[in-house]
């Protein structure tokens, strides 16, 4: 089943475009801190919470800027209740 803003498996140009514009519109932030913390402050939190490295780098930065985490994954969600980081209900 093709998504309704596709056509023949494909993005159309208008949706492409309007994809564009809306992502030009985002309030993009670089965090320079992570490279220097993904070797040894992720792995850490990833192994002491079982999670993904992944998983990790969000709850990571949440944790490190104190803002609360917008998730749905359960795993994901219990690790950031156990270290106290407020959560977004999605």
């Amino acid at each position: 089943m093709l998504w309704p803003w596709r056509s023949g498996g494909r993005l159309s140009v208008a949706v492409l475009s309007r994809s564009v514009k809306l992502l030009q519109q985002l309030a993009v932030e670089i965090d320079d801190e992570a490279h220097d913390r993904a070797f040894q402050d992720l792995l850490n939190l990833a192994r002491s919470e079982r999670l993904t490295v992944y998983d990790a780098a969000y709850l990571e930065l949440a944790l490190r800027l104190h803002i609360p985490l917008a998730s749905k994954d359960a795993e994901l969600r219990k690790a950031a209740a156990r270290l106290g980081l407020a959560l977004l209900g999605v």
